[in-house]
């Protein structure tokens, strides 16, 4: 089964007061957030698509993205999608850099600020897909996406859609609509929580906040 992935980058970081994402992962470390972001959905995708701002240039921005464009150890290539529609929101984000190859079938989903992000937060939710797709002959239905549930709170970037979902989201978004959790109530969707699973909180915790960053690097 060919699974791609999403990692939104595009955001205006607005509440931390600068590029979030560009943040040492850990102190000391020569690997920004995003990148720690990028690997880890590496290790799922065959291929990933980052939506990156507007005015994104890989050579002003070398020091930044150098390393998220080396080769992976699974040599998975990653390509870059300008975000036309920028701080509009994350749902018009999702569609108009959701991939639409023929081959895919799942596509995993997380947002670039999740400093300590685990690669068994993505295991977990492909691993309930795969579950309830084998037993969609008999008395389930195959969901349209496993998402993570952090907090009692379905995280609507942060988990896995099958294809057509965000075909589906497409659609709602040349509707006029504009709301991510809004379009999310057309989708079926199953949940993962992290808590009943014993995770750690920053395995599904973003950062928003200069706060929030000095509590990740207290913790890390």
């Amino acid at each position: 089964m060919y699974v791609e992935g999403l990692v939104l980058a595009g955001g205006a970081s607005r509440r931390m007061g600068k590029d979030k994402l560009a943040l040492p992962v850990s102190r000391g470390a020569s690997a920004s957030i995003l990148q720690h972001v990028m690997n880890v959905v590496r290790e799922v995708a065959g291929h990933v698509s980052v939506l990156v701002p507007p005015d994104f240039d890989v050579d002003r921005d070398r020091d930044m993205w150098l390393d998220v464009l080396r080769p992976a150890p699974r040599s998975v290539e990653v390509s870059m999608v300008p975000d036309l529609h920028q701080f509009r929101g994350p749902l018009q984000a999702m569609a108009a850099a959701w991939p639409n190859g023929s081959e895919t079938k799942l596509v995993v989903v997380a947002a670039g600020d999740l400093p300590g992000l685990s690669v068994d937060v993505l295991k977990a939710c492909l691993a309930r897909f795969h579950e309830l797709e084998a037993l969609a002959d008999t008395d389930s239905t195959v969901p349209d996406g496993v998402l993570i549930r952090r907090k009692g709170i379905a995280q609507p970037l942060l988990g896995l859609y099958q294809s057509a979902a965000g075909q589906r989201l497409q659609e709602l978004v040349s509707g006029g609509e504009q709301r991510l959790m809004r379009a999310l109530q057309h989708l079926q969707l199953d949940l993962v929580d992290s808590d009943a699973n014993g995770w750690p909180d920053w395995w599904t915790r973003p950062v928003h906040t200069p706060d929030d960053y000095q509590h990740w690097l207290n913790d890390a």
